[in-house]
């Protein structure tokens, strides 16, 4: 994945069953899938350690069968990092329903189900290329049932989520 040509995955051949249900598996698989410009520790990371850490918490790794849902989100990314050609931080790709609830996140949360992750970008114009981009993700995928969340320096990006293509705008936006 390298440019808007290119077209994200729906889903790839690489088993997750196949690797360990750990932090060295889980990078794994990364790496397997072809992921280049995010890494396990990024999407791994709770973004609120506090609340984390009080949960029990020291990375946010689902079970293996929510893996495969990160197959187009990576895709999507990496085109989008490759297009604002800045630092991007990724955070909040998997919450256990526990942490959601803690830090704030929708009780029916397309995190909870590793369909979506949250990123921030340094400048309101670095978003508003992410945001070009996957918007028109949504009208030429539409089988990817592409959802995106607008904040002012944040966007939200979902993927084959069972509640289908949709966007949103927080109180942060900044058109």
């Amino acid at each position: 994945m390298s440019n808007l040509n290119d077209k994200p995955r729906a889903s790839c051949d690489v088993d997750a069953q196949n690797f360990e249900n750990t932090f060295e598996g889980f990078e794994k698989y990364i790496e397997e899938i072809g992921a280049r410009r995010v890494s396990a520790k990024e999407l791994l990371t709770p973004h609120n350690r506090e609340v984390a850490t009080d949960l029990g918490y020291e990375w946010l790794l689902p079970e293996r069968n929510l893996w495969i849902n990160l197959v187009p989100l990576i895709d999507i990314f990496e085109i989008i990092r490759d297009a604002v050609d800045a630092p991007i931080t990724v955070r909040n790709w998997w919450r256990p329903a526990d942490y959601n609830d803690r830090v704030g996140g929708a009780k029916a949360s397309d995190h909870i189900t590793a369909h979506s992750f949250d990123c921030d970008f340094r400048t309101h114009d670095h978003r508003r290329v992410a945001e070009k981009i996957v918007k028109e993700m949504q009208d030429k995928r539409r089988d990817l049932q592409i959802s995106l969340g607008l904040g002012g320096y944040t966007i939200h990006i979902g993927a084959l989520s069972p509640k289908g293509k949709r966007s949103w705008t927080y109180d942060s936006y900044v058109p």
